[in-house]
């Protein structure tokens, strides 16, 4: 009887534990060994994600005094290419948050959304500024993509830091039930015994 209670207990946690999801920062370091001075296009698949063909890379040495200079953290970071809305995508993540930083006017307003399956989940709008690198908390959980949409001008955007591997957390109601029906099952089997 207590080998059966261990083992459905094990079972219980294990059904109930959450998968392990480390935090990865998206940079742009590698897309610029030399740290030559040119716009490039994001390949598909870069970091695990798929780029929107708007997004562009870019160093912070290739417009020195804008906000892409002031809005890079190392020395490479994207920006929204001809100030087109831009997206990353991937199977399912968390968007914790980014770096953004208006490129050329003072200000800049920005609506990013987090999306799964075709379906608005989260849209926040925020301002920022080209005077240094602003860090943005979205926290959107469990989106396959997410959209930068700038108001008028271009912006710089850098370490995108995302969770992978994010499975979902049983509500309270739930384990409570499936605790309720292993303990009347528990009872019953002594019962017949």
């Amino acid at each position: 009887m207590k080998k059966l209670f261990v083992l459905l207990l094990c079972l219980v946690s294990l059904a109930t534990s959450v998968v392990a999801a480390s935090a990865m920062v998206i940079d742009f370091e590698s897309l610029y060994p030399g740290y030559e001075a040119q716009d490039i296009a994001i390949p598909s698949g870069y970091q695990g994600f798929n780029w929107s063909q708007a997004v562009l890379g870019i160093t912070k040495y290739e417009i020195p005094g804008s906000g892409y200079e002031y809005g890079t953290i190392g020395n490479a970071s994207i920006y929204t290419g001809w100030a087109n809305d831009i997206s990353f995508s991937n199977g399912s993540f968390d968007f914790n948050g980014a770096y953004i930083t208006a490129a050329w006017d003072v200000t800049e307003s920005v609506v990013v959304e987090g999306w799964k399956n075709s379906s608005l989940l989260y849209s926040n709008t925020i301002t920022t500024y080209n005077d240094k690198a602003y860090w943005f908390d979205f926290n959107f959980d469990d989106v396959d993509t997410v959209w930068f949409k700038p108001s008028g001008n271009h912006l710089c955007i850098d370490n995108i830091t995302v969770n992978e591997g994010v499975a979902p957390i049983p509500e309270p109601g739930t384990m409570m039930l499936l605790g309720t029906g292993l303990a009347g099952m528990l009872a019953l089997r002594r019962k017949r015994s």
